[in-house]
């Protein structure tokens, strides 16, 4: 996260308002192309990942390979001038970021116990509004020391992922689970087709909310606070309050998880608290109800792909293309990425009026995603009681 979100939040706005007439067009189909290379990447990176431990018995080389492509990509979206060159640079680095993603999420569902599993997910997800809040911190920056800047979020990047990257594996599955301490039954579950399309659907209705509300929240302040200076102190104290509430909410939802409590029950929680905070963000009301609908709405979201991160791995921890099926499961992240851009640009930008059709859309996504998971849980109660 430390490596994309500082780029799509804060460095790219910025580059496409140097090289464009049509920033906030260029950036929305920036976006969307992006979004479509990383769908095929992601599924693309997860065979490849998988290819690749068949023959090693490693994933490093893979992690290897989409760090090099990431910092590749960074030095071309600092020399580039043109808005071209930014979409080279953006697929770039959504080729080394699904690369990087498809090793990780394989070795998280293949060697991190079932009862730990949602803790993780928990701590991982929080470098959300972590990120967010040290964006809001960078502040826009001068162009000048741009480049600085990516060389050190490249930098600790790179740092952050040595211990991993020398590491050389240990334990099998089996010794995981012969380690592993009672959950919930749920988790060890085995799951019916209908049952991965709902999880699917329920995942991608919720990353709509997300893909419009991190990527487009700029231009909805903008609409809805009278100058820019309302903007940049609203944007402050948004991430500042996410921050602080995100972290006890994620932590203790995976604690109740651990806990035997129905981790279903847990996602329909967040999706109607989801729901709830895009309602209240499409009033565009005062803002104290937009700090803390934003506030809400990220630590219900991080909370929610925590517990669906950690459920989904644990279903998976035993397939022999583990990185495969993540990599399909990953869909429902990235194509919201490719509808909310192409909604945006289909009724002219992201301006007052398309951002209010779409708030009011996705929020109702939300509330389609608690429908799901009931549906889900009905079946999967139904299927132990029988």
């Amino acid at each position: 996260m430390l490596s994309y979100i500082p780029l799509f939040g804060l460095f790219l706005p910025v580059r496409v308002a140097q090289v464009s007439d049509m920033p906030l067009i260029d950036q929305a189909a920036i976006v969307l192309v992006g979004s479509i290379v990383a769908s095929v990447a992601g599924v693309m990176a997860g065979r490849i990942c998988d290819a690749v431990f068949a023959r090693t018995g490693s994933r490093n080389p893979v992690l290897w390979a989409g760090l090099a492509t990431i910092g590749g990509s960074y030095a071309l979206f600092s020399s580039t001038g043109t808005i071209m060159g930014l979409l080279i640079a953006v697929t770039v680095l959504q080729i080394g970021i699904n690369l990087v993603l498809a090793g990780l999420n394989a070795l998280f569902a293949e060697h991190v116990a079932p009862q730990d599993k949602a803790q993780l997910a928990s701590m991982v997800n929080l470098c959300l509004p972590v990120a967010n809040l040290g964006l809001a911190l960078l502040g826009g920056g001068a162009a000048g020391d741009m480049s600085l800047r990516l060389f050190a979020i490249g930098g600790m990047t790179l740092a952050l992922s040595l211990p991993l990257l020398t590491w050389r594996g240990g334990g099998t599955q089996q010794a995981v689970d012969s380690a592993s301490r009672p959950t919930h039954w749920l988790f060890a579950a085995t799951p019916a087709m209908p049952i991965w399309v709902a999880v699917f659907a329920a995942r991608f209705f919720v990353q709509l909310s997300a893909a419009l509300l991190l990527t487009f929240v700029q231009p909805y302040l903008a609409a809805a606070l009278p100058d820019a200076a309302a903007v940049t102190q609203t944007i402050l104290y948004m991430v500042i309050l996410a921050a602080i509430i995100s972290l006890p909410t994620a932590l203790g939802a995976a604690r109740l998880a651990a806990w035997r409590v129905n981790p279903l029950t847990l996602l329909q929680a967040a999706a109607i608290v989801l729901a709830i905070a895009m309602a209240t963000l499409t009033l565009a009301p005062s803002t104290a109800a937009i700090t803390i609908s934003y506030a809400a709405f990220m630590a219900a979201l991080v909370t929610y792909l925590a517990i669906d991160t950690a459920v989904i791995a644990q279903w998976l921890a035993h397939s022999p293309i583990v990185a495969t099926r993540l990599g399909v499961m990953n869909l429902a992240n990235t194509l919201p990425g490719i509808i909310i851009p192409a909604f945006l640009l289909s009724v002219g930008g992201p301006a007052a009026q398309g951002l209010v059709g779409a708030f009011t859309l996705t929020a109702v996504g939300s509330g389609i995603s608690v429908l799901l998971l009931g549906y889900v849980k009905h079946r999967l109660v139904s299927a132990r009681v029988a």
